[in-house]
């Protein structure tokens, strides 16, 4: 997917700062939009904001006890479309030569016809609206003395009380600073418990690639 963004605000980007922030992102498969408010001090980050989600193939989806890849992947309903409120609090302290951070994060679906299940995009789940919660805990340790290259793991916990279910992931992370703007990362948390068999549509493969972050006064302004 390709997913631009932009913050408006003030403080130190990236560090300690407050504004709003937005981004919009696309696929052959849909899109989304979101708009919130983002507090940052150093080791820690609260935000809160509206994600409006569309998908050109994914739709709503009668409920069941257990589903597969297949049976999320039947037209029984209309084209899924909804707006999801998120309040997100994430944290990091120094440990052993890296960083143990940890992400809580809470969710309500709204939109979402009466009686019928979802796919949510962002977490990669089946859940019965209207919320929806995930816990990640996790190490990075940085393999160089200048902490450009960084290598750890994490798992986490997802809850939805409407079916009742609970998943975990876990999987390996990786952070690759190229230059002082630009990024290459990789998460792939697999799932080591689930009530559904969704395989592939199940994992979070979704941060896989570049990521690239300037701001205004930045020390180094020069691209890339």
């Amino acid at each position: 997917y390709y997913r631009p963004s932009l913050a408006l605000g003030f403080g130190k980007p990236h560090w300690s700062w407050l504004g709003i922030e937005g981004y919009a992102s696309v696929s052959p498969s849909g899109g989304a939009e979101y708009v919130g408010l983002r507090a940052a001090l150093p080791g820690v980050e609260i935000r809160g904001g509206a994600r409006y989600a569309f998908s050109t193939s994914q739709y709503f989806l009668e409920p069941r006890a257990s589903y597969t890849r297949r049976e999320t992947e039947l037209m029984e309903g209309p084209l899924s479309r909804y707006v999801a409120g998120e309040i997100e609090v994430s944290g990091s302290i120094p440990l052993l030569g890296g960083s143990l951070f940890g992400v809580a994060t809470g969710y309500a679906v709204l939109g979402a016809p009466e009686g019928l299940y979802l796919y949510e995009e962002a977490l990669h789940t089946v859940m019965k609206p209207p919320y929806l919660y995930r816990a990640r805990l996790g190490f990075m340790g940085e393999m160089d003395k200048f902490g450009e290259l960084r290598f750890g793991a994490a798992a986490e916990v997802i809850g939805n009380p409407g079916r009742g279910s609970v998943i975990v992931r876990v999987g390996p992370m990786l952070a690759i600073a190229l230059t002082h703007h630009l990024d290459a990362v990789g998460t792939a948390m697999v799932v080591a418990a689930t009530p559904d068999r969704l395989g592939l549509l199940g994992a979070d493969l979704g941060q896989l690639g570049l990521r690239y972050r300037w701001a205004t006064g930045d020390r180094w302004p020069e691209f890339p």
